[in-house]
């Protein structure tokens, strides 16, 4: 992504954190108040910003509520949102990783 420079690469994944840290804990908000709508419109936001990363197995994980909203499926997003949280926690962890 920025050939050789291994910083620049660390603190641009870095900056991806906080404000999807922000995102992913909306969704789970989201899916615990039982807001099927607002869950799947958070998890879209993480789907995006992980792929701007290259993180896209996260970014995989996240289609599935996003299409469950669009049939109409609550129980999906529900049953969905906490795997997209489980793959962006290990997405988080790899790039903190980098910077230790």
């Amino acid at each position: 992504m920025f050939g050789d420079d291994d910083a620049t690469s660390t603190e641009f994944l870095a900056s991806f954190l906080a404000p999807s840290q922000e995102i992913i804990a909306g969704v789970i908000q989201a899916r615990d108040g039982y807001n099927a709508i607002a869950t799947s419109k958070a998890v879209a936001k993480v789907k995006s910003r992980s792929r701007i990363v290259g993180a896209n197995a996260s970014a995989d994980t996240c289609a599935a509520p996003e299409k469950a909203d669009k049939s109409g499926n609550e129980d999906e997003i529900n049953t969905q949102a906490p795997l997209a949280q489980g793959q962006f926690n290990a997405v988080a962890s790899y790039i903190r990783s980098l910077s230790s």
